[in-house]
């Protein structure tokens, strides 16, 4: 046998073995599932349908929304080069006319007549005023002595009318200190009190403050028992501090 002759009987032995070994295959093959199922285009075709459906559902029963669009008819859009419409602008503005000027009239100043004095009212003038200015002064006094007399309070003395008030204030202390001199010290200290001096000369005390009750007690002491001529004006506050040594 040739070399040829034994190629071509072996390429034939191949050849009919690969053949005959897809078909032990196949049917030696397990049997795997589909991988389309068979419910998938029907699905495909109902999901598809009640889309269209459901569109068409919308669209019937909403028409008032799609009402509301304005037409596109109505829609204009003009394009305007720049510059014509400050042009425009202002040839309307020259154009118009100008409002009519209204000339505003002054309205004559009233100058009013100088008035003339009577010389006999001038030279009475300054004893009218002397008199209403006495009158006054008396009814004031008349005033002052109903409400002293109201009050229970004598008349101011002559000697006391001029006196002033830092002359008074002096007087008081003086007569304080002189009640003071004639009683014990209750020893070192300091006392300070305020005090009231009636229209009749009474000293009533206000208030008081002191290193102790002692102390306290000797300057109240002291300025209860004076008594004072009556004041200027009817009524006099003041104060006086002690150090006792």
């Amino acid at each position: 046998m040739s070399l040829v002759e034994l190629l071509s009987s072996f390429g034939r032995t191949s050849s009919d073995a690969a053949s005959a070994a897809p078909e032990d295959a196949i049917d030696a093959a397990p049997a795997y599932p589909q991988v389309k199922p068979r419910w998938l285009e029907p699905t495909i075709f109902v999901s598809v349908f009640l889309a269209h459906a459901s569109l068409a559902f919308w669209l019937a029963y909403h028409p008032v929304e799609m009402a509301n669009v304005p037409p596109v008819e109505e829609i204009g859009l003009e394009l305007v080069p720049q510059g014509d419409e400050f042009e425009s602008e202002e040839t309307a503005a020259s154009d118009e006319a100008p409002p009519p000027m209204v000339m505003a009239t002054k309205a004559p100043i009233e100058v009013p007549l100088p008035q003339t004095m009577d010389p006999d009212a001038l030279s009475a003038s300054p004893k009218s005023d002397q008199v209403q200015r006495d009158s006054s002064d008396q009814a004031r006094e008349r005033r002052d002595a109903q409400d002293r007399h109201r009050l229970g309070q004598k008349e101011k003395p002559a000697e006391n009318a001029g006196v002033s008030k830092l002359a008074y204030a002096t007087q008081l202390a003086k007569a304080v200190r002189k009640n003071l001199a004639s009683r014990a010290s209750p020893g070192t200290g300091e006392a300070y009190c305020t005090f009231r001096v009636d229209g009749q000369g009474a000293l009533s005390v206000e208030s008081c403050k002191a290193t102790s009750h002692a102390h306290e007690a000797v300057l109240r002491g002291a300025i209860t028992a004076t008594h004072a001529p009556p004041p200027p004006d009817g009524a006099f506050f003041a104060s006086q501090r002690i150090h006792f040594q």
